[in-house]
């Protein structure tokens, strides 16, 4: 089952993810992100505590999350 989370900045700036695994396994304290290098550099920036994280949807197949992600990001 997939997960759809959203990630808000303090300067309100948007990451929408989704993972197959636990979202706290996949975000790892924002270490998960080392490959995402402007998301990466807000967590640098404004530190893994500050930002908000988000549960959007959860029990869903890889498709309907892989939807999802896109639908949101297109917003």
């Amino acid at each position: 089952m997939y997960t759809v989370y959203k990630h808000t900045t303090p300067n309100n700036k948007v990451y929408i993810g989704m993972t197959g695994n636990k979202p706290v396994k996949r975000w790892d304290n924002g270490r998960g992100y080392i490959t995402q290098r402007l998301f990466y550099r807000a967590i640098q920036k404004y530190g893994w505590g500050n930002i908000k994280h988000e549960i959007l949807f959860a029990g869903l197949t890889k498709e309907q999350a892989a939807q999802k992600e896109i639908e949101l990001i297109a917003l």
